[in-house]
Parts: structure tokens; sequence; C-alpha cells
């Protein structure tokens, strides 16, 4: 894999879609153009096997059909972008070798590592000079105040809960090499920092379903589950132990319930093509907070159906073949009941590149 590609996929992260988005659409354009160069000098292009390939082109479709017969197809188009762009990485991760499979896991690895350790330095030095430059320019957003008292680490992302799960996934694709704890230290530390209930919840259920079905666990996986368990209830208290009421456990279930009801309200108004790509919003979020009510939402039925016929076809063959990456695959999954991070490239990125790595045939050495 050559030296550019592997710098853009270390850089993705560092560019929100929401904060830069000029330069995330740059930044897409000059991905896709890395990977056809990439593409056309391999040697050969296999294709997805009809089990997953069949699932993902029905996807496709119904994202472009929902955008055709949406009523505003201008802010449809950043998104089926995004979507075409998605497969794209899909593809490019089914195409890898091995080794290249190696160096993809490193390099993810090493992005998230500086993550993790600017995610450190915000919590104890971070916040106090954001509250600094507030108070010398004379900033007194009662909201900015309020989410800085949080100490709930999120740089570079827009919430705590979004970089929790970031942190989570790439913590499973640390390679295993000497370096592999001092690599997973830093992440472990964030992602506790960022008192991300969703992202640590999203562990323990990825980690229940892949020792269930090995039906047998090792005693250091134990020992590891029950540190999950420990640091969910540690959070939870942590939380609840901060004053007002919006910053409780429950107040942020409650808020999500009511998301989840307005979606299911405009999923019935639009329940076969959704309202197009783009066209989702509610009167006090962007989101959903639930990524598959939003799905439905925007690209209809069709578009909803076909992604869980594609989760679920790449979830068995990882299963089937006891894929390392497992677990990432599955984070995800779970954290987008409750989040949003489906619709933000910078994390949902890694989930694509886990599908592809799954889906992708017997690796070869080259």
């Amino acid at each position: 894999m050559y030296i550019p590609l592997l710098l853009l996929i270390f850089l993705r992260p560092f560019i929100s879609s929401l904060a830069f988005i000029h330069a995330n659409l740059v930044y897409s354009c000059l991905f896709i153009g890395a990977v056809f160069l990439w593409f056309f000098s391999k040697k050969r292009a296999d294709l997805p096997e009809k089990e997953v390939s069949f699932p993902l082109v029905i996807f496709l479709l119904a994202v472009t059909l929902s955008w055709l017969f949406s009523s505003d197809k201008n802010n449809g188009v950043k998104e089926l972008y995004g979507y075409f762009t998605s497969v794209i990485i899909f593809l490019f991760a089914f195409l890898l070798t091995q080794k290249e499979d190696e160096q993809l896991r490193t390099v993810l690895s090493a992005s998230a590592f500086a993550i993790g350790i600017l995610a450190i330095y915000q919590y104890f030095f971070g916040f106090r000079h954001v509250l600094e430059y507030m108070q010398k320019e004379g900033v007194t957003s009662e909201f900015a105040l309020d989410y800085l008292s949080r100490r709930r680490v999120f740089f570079p992302f827009v919430t705590p809960n979004i970089l929790g799960v970031y942190l989570a996934m790439c913590i499973f694709l640390v390679p295993k090499n000497r370096s592999r704890l001092a690599i997973i230290l830093p992440l472990a530390i964030a992602l506790l920092l960022t008192k991300s209930l969703g992202a640590i919840i999203s562990i323990l259920l990825a980690s229940l379903v892949v020792l269930y079905c090995r039906k047998r666990a090792k005693k250091k996986e134990l020992a590891i589950f029950i540190g999950i368990i420990c640091a969910a209830i540690i959070i939870f208290f942590l939380r609840s132990s901060q004053e007002g009421t919006h910053h409780q456990p429950f107040f942020s279930g409650l808020m999500r319930f009511n998301y989840w009801r307005e979606t299911i309200s405009l999923i019935k108004q639009h329940p076969l093509l959704g309202m197009g790509p783009g066209n989702f919003n509610l009167p006090e979020s962007r989101y959903a907070h639930n990524s598959y009510l939003q799905l439905w939402a925007e690209t209809g039925l069709l578009g909803f159906a076909s992604f869980l016929w594609l989760a679920w076809a790449i979830l068995r063959k990882g299963l089937k073949e006891k894929s390392p990456v497992l677990t990432v695959f599955l984070i995800f999954l779970f954290h987008n009941l409750i989040d949003f991070s489906f619709f933000l490239p910078e994390v949902s990125f890694i989930w694509w590149l886990a599908g592809g790595l799954i889906a992708g045939k017997t690796k070869k050495a080259g």
C-alpha cells in the first residue's frame, strides 16, 4: 500500500465532516482518487460473494431511488456522495492482501494513539485553555460553559460519545505485537475520560456475542469482560453524581426516546422511499440518535432492510471465519442503536473498513 494512501487513512478521523465541510469534501475526493490509483496498480480485482454483493447493490439502489424521489435533491447530494464513498472504502478493504491488512491496522492504530494522547491532554489542560480564551474574549454562552463543565473529552469529534465509539473500535483493531499494550493504554484511558456509557455498553454487548458464538472464553478474556462491566458501573456513578438534571444518564435516555418517537412519526409519513438522504431534521436535533430509524426515515423501507441484510451477511461471514475484527463491526452496530456515528464518515469509515476486511476472501501473502 503506497504512502499517500496510508497518510490519508491516518488523517481521516481528524477531519470533522460537521466542522470542516469543505475540507471533508476535498479529503473525500483525494481519498477516492488515491484508492483508484491503488486499485489500477493491483493485478487482481475480485468482487465480494453474492451473499454480500447483492444486498450492497440493493442498498445503493435504494439510496439512489430515495434521492431521486425526494423533495429536495440538493440537500441529498452530499449524503449520496457519502454513501458511494463508503462503498468504495468497503471494496478497498475487501481487496487488501494479508500484508496490506496488517499495514492498514497499524496505521489506524497509530492514528487512534495520537487521538488518545490529544484527548488526555484535553482533559488535563484543554478545557482550561478554552475557558481562559472565552473569558478573554468575553464569550458568555451558557451552552458552551455547561458543556465544558462536564469535563468529558471529545477532541477531535463533536461529542464525547462519538469519540467513545471511535476509541472502542480502535482498541480492538490494534495488531498483536510487542507495542500493543502501550498503544491500547492511552486509548483505554481516553475512553474512560469520555464517560461514554454507550461506548462501554457497546463493547460489553459485542464481547458477549463473540464469546457466546465461540462457546468458550479464555481467562484473560473473562478478566477483560469483568473490567468492562466495572468501567460501565464507574462511569454511570460518575455521571450520576454530576449536578444538573441534564447531565444525568436518565435524562439523556429520555431525550433519545423523544427523538425516536418523532422519527417514527416521520417514517409513517414516508414509509417506502423515505424523505431522501440529507432531508432528515428534527425540531431539536439534526439526528435521531438511532441510526437505524434515521436510515429508514431517509432511505425508506428498502434502504433500511437492505442495510440490515448487508450487515447480517457480513456478520455471518465474520462469525463463520472467526474474524479478528468482528468485535469492531459489532461495537459500531450496537452503538448506533443510541447514537448517530453511522452518519459521520470520520468514524463510520472504520466500520466500512472492518466490513470489507471481514467480507474479503482468504488473504494472499502479497
